[in-house]
């Protein structure tokens, strides 16, 4: 980065640095131009899961919250009325996590949770979608202990779009 440099500036070095074409890719393409943006290829790779934010998850959940539980129910409540008193249809969808994640969670704090969302969408018109509890994501579909990495991220599009096309054909 050049030191004092403002964002324009910044922008307009990036733009103007010669391209070098990856061996992994077979088109290299400035995607600062943005009549290219849709010719680039992914060369992001991967890098392994280190587990990071496990001490974070751990003492959040040890020992389990219920008043925080019981905030975000209410908090969770108010959007669902909200988006039924305009009429929008929404869909919730309660995100896969790695079984490392799964495991900090008492199960009885962890079946409450499931109770109640599945509870709070019903009551509310709101379509509850669960692909994390279904055993098709291991720790390589994600970047972290809690967030998919493009991998997971093409798992969980997959199952939704299967999920979705399956509920809404007759």
């Amino acid at each position: 980065v050049m030191q004092g440099a403002g964002v324009g500036q910044v922008v307009q070095a990036i733009r103007q640095r010669p391209i070098q074409k990856s061996v992994d890719s077979p088109k290299a393409v400035n995607i600062f131009e943005v009549d290219k943006f849709w010719e680039a290829e992914a060369i992001y790779k991967q890098p392994p899961n280190k587990l990071r934010q496990l001490e974070y998850y751990r003492d959040s959940y040890q020992p389990l919250d219920t008043n925080r539980m019981v905030n975000q129910t209410r908090y969770f409540k108010k959007l669902l009325t909200l988006t039924q008193k305009h009429g929008i249809k929404l869909i919730v969808i309660d995100t896969p996590l790695p079984q490392i994640h799964y495991d900090l969670i008492p199960e009885k704090g962890l079946d409450q949770y499931r109770k109640t969302l599945a509870e709070v969408c019903a009551n509310h018109g709101a379509h509850l979608l669960t692909p994390g509890q279904e055993k098709v994501y291991d720790l390589n579909d994600f970047e972290d202990v809690s967030h998919l990495n493009l991998q997971g991220g093409e798992k969980l599009c997959q199952n939704l779009f299967q999920t979705l096309t399956r509920d809404s054909t007759p």
